[in-house]
């Protein structure tokens, strides 16, 4: 495409523009009368740049966007769309943008944008949101908490000399007439202030001393080409939506890697994708299995990959017990030195927290959850950790606080229980509660993976195979007794504290002073099942 073609044309649409500002047409409101007597201006002159160019402004910046790329960019995942002067209102701008789409035609509203635009004043090009993405989208969350695609954007943004602007949602590009200085990102640790929609753009003003006219190919295609990355990327891309209103509830887009596979998980990727999934769907999960299967540790580490670190503030760990209370937890007076005082519990400071840092996710794990009396102490939070009672909407007053003082639990906050189904002292989880977790049974786990973790720690084959053959034995035996059953079956982490000992001594303690007294737990009043098994434990 010659580039005095381009320049003339795009000439013409800021002219449209123009006419429109100078007018005030931009400011009718939708579907007011006056849209008519409006549109009696913009209408020939639009008429008129379709019959020199063979298409209608906002179709030529499309087709211009397009060609930008070098290719076509349709496909399953990307559509392009222009927006012109027609329809409830009249703008002083013309835009054409591509936009992630889901299997069920997300609209570009809820999606990362890239785009060309023309208004009164000149130019722009770049790179944002539509304008239903708020500060809790899973989209604005991903630029906020990966590292390297903070790194990225700012050497974008350095090489290009764009403009990075904070806008609330609205129109679909920034104004530059405004302090070029405000909420400006010029570090990583600015991406943290992004309030709800942000807009990387190149700005090519005819006012400017350095405008250098309208050479927008060479210009877009140097921009684009650093974006190019960013729309590749596959973590942009959502499942389909339930609502367009309720992005954040229902959003189970997780990065690629955090699916990927950890060496001391012995997990397939899909049970990992299955955990993360509900986990981010329900917000309320718990880890339910034999004890020695790694829940807790299980836990952690899936927290640790969803916030892209292991050492993080974002994630805390409590133990439940019999003696655990509501005052524990949500809210209570407590003992001073001058008499009571009310003290928040560590739910109520973790839910200020996330109050505080919306565009986070914050993680609670309470292991052994089924040792506490759940009713007792959730209190009446019970109905407030289900995930579609988060948010303002729902706030409640709590036992102890003022009557003026309400509470809600915010979107961002996430439940991971952990259950030990061979505690025989432990009553059967509260069937009120038990609605609000989603269950996931997490199983022993003496597969290859386990085998190639043993490996890498020196474990010889012999010995692993003397640990997968005789656990595996030992747990068909535990499965088909009908006083125990596959809640008691011996788990792999017994395995996993490698010591540094010989192998035989280490796997002779565990036997011993681990699995040995476990067998005798669950068959002390019977005698032939528990001479068998240690047989099969210490049998060669």
């Amino acid at each position: 495409m010659d580039k005095n073609d381009v320049n003339q044309e795009i000439k013409r649409i800021i002219e449209i523009n123009k006419a429109a500002f100078d007018n005030n047409l931009h400011k009718i409101p939708a579907m007011d009368s006056s849209l008519k007597e409006g549109y009696s201006i913009i209408k020939p002159m639009i008429a008129e740049f379709k019959k020199d160019f063979g298409l209608s402004p906002a179709k030529y910046l499309e087709s211009l966007f397009s060609s930008t790329f070098g290719f076509d960019y349709r496909g399953d995942k990307i559509d392009l769309k222009s927006f012109g002067h027609w329809g409830r209102s009249i703008h002083n701008y013309t835009w054409a943008s591509a936009y992630f789409k889901s299997e069920k035609n997300q609209p570009y509203s809820h999606s990362i944008q890239v785009y060309v635009l023309v208004d009164h004043t000149g130019l722009k090009f770049g790179f944002g949101y539509g304008d239903r993405v708020k500060n809790n989208h899973r989209h604005v969350d991903i630029f906020r908490t990966d590292e390297k695609l903070k790194a990225h954007m700012l050497e974008i943004i350095d090489e290009n000399n764009l403009d990075v602007l904070d806008e609330k949602a609205g129109s679909p590009y920034v104004n530059i007439g405004w302090d070029k200085n405000k909420n400006l990102i010029k570090k990583i640790d600015d991406f943290k202030n992004w309030n709800e929609r942000v807009h990387v753009i190149k700005n090519l003003n005819p006012a400017d001393p350095d405008y250098p006219g309208f050479p927008i190919v060479g210009e877009t295609q140097s921009v684009f080409a650093a974006f190019r990355g960013l729309l590749d990327n596959p973590i942009f891309y959502s499942e389909p939506i339930k609502s367009n209103e309720d992005l954040f509830n229902n959003n189970t887009l997780i990065e690629d890697d955090h699916y990927e596979n950890s060496d001391d998980l012995f997990l397939e990727d899909n049970e990992i994708k299955t955990i993360v999934d509900l986990l981010m769907n329900k917000k309320n999960i718990i880890l339910q299995g034999p004890p020695g299967t790694g829940k807790t540790f299980m836990a952690k580490r899936i927290c640790n990959k969803l916030v892209g670190s292991e050492d993080t503030l974002n994630i805390s760990t409590i133990q439940f017990h019999q003696s655990y209370s509501y005052e524990d937890f949500i809210q209570g007076y407590r003992p001073t030195s001058s008499g009571f005082e009310l003290k928040d519990g560590i739910f109520i400071d973790i839910c200020n927290k996330a109050k505080e840092q919306p565009h986070k996710k914050f993680f609670l794990i309470i292991d052994e959850i089924n040792r506490g009396n759940l009713s007792k102490i959730f209190g009446e939070l019970m109905m407030l950790i289900e995930n579609d009672k988060r948010g303002e909407d729902y706030s409640i007053n709590l036992t102890y606080s003022d009557s003026s003082e309400n509470f809600y639990i915010p979107e961002n906050i996430y439940l991971i229980g952990t259950m030990n189904t061979a505690d025989r002292s432990l009553s059967i989880v509260d069937y009120a509660l038990r609605r609000r977790f989603a269950f996931i049974n997490i199983e022993p786990k003496f597969n290859q993976r386990f085998a190639d973790f043993l490996k890498k720690q020196n474990i010889s084959d012999p010995t692993i195979d003397e640990i997968i053959n005789k656990t595996s034995e030992l747990n068909e035996i535990i499965e088909s007794d009908e006083s125990l059953g596959n809640g008691f079956k011996i788990g792999h982490s017994y395995f996993c504290n490698i010591q540094n000992i010989d192998e035989k001594s280490w796997l002779n303690n565990i036997f011993n002073f681990e699995i040995k007294p476990l067998l005798e737990e669950y068959w002390y009043d019977d005698e032939d099942s528990l001479n068998n098994s240690i047989e099969i434990l210490f049998g060669s």
